[in-house]
């Protein structure tokens, strides 16, 4: 519960921040997650998971309790075979605090198999993230929901 309330706080705190440009200067978290797909369709999902998470991350998955921290993150990545899949996706809206160390990204998400059987699956997420002592962006929280509606 206490990653929770952190992954609370943190929403609450961004959301509430003005940049100086009104929120306009979110370039830079376009770019890390278009990175971060593009490293995940070409090197693998787990590896890119591994490689963006934050040693504080949160990943959220339906039916699981929450997997929290670097060391948990890549425990669940490795109980998973990501060769048959591949998962990208695409960020529609990016917000910056005005410290400009934290923010978070929404968009859609495309889940593929190699397997002819298994049925694409699309849906949307949210990944808010954070500069990292290295001045490098990774996340805090990652989490997806299946499925795309008409509206």
């Amino acid at each position: 519960m206490k990653a929770i309330s952190i992954i609370m706080l943190v929403i609450l705190t961004i959301t509430s921040c003005n940049t100086e440009d009104g929120g306009k200067n979110t370039n830079v978290l376009f770019e890390v997650e278009r990175s971060f797909s593009d490293m995940s369709v070409r090197e693998g999902m787990n590896k890119a998971f591994l490689h963006f998470c934050d040693e504080e991350g949160v990943i959220l998955r339906p039916d699981r309790y929450p997997i929290v921290g670097e060391l948990a993150i890549q425990e669940y990545l490795e109980t998973g075979n990501d060769s048959l899949i591949t998962l990208s996706w695409k960020p529609m809206d990016a917000f910056l605090s005005a410290s400009g160390d934290l923010g978070f990204t929404y968009g859609t998400y495309l889940l593929e198999s190699k397997n002819s059987a298994f049925t694409p699956k699309e849906g949307t997420y949210i990944t808010i993230w954070r500069k990292n002592s290295n001045n490098e962006w990774r996340f805090l929280l990652d989490t997806g929901q299946e499925g795309l509606g008409d509206d």
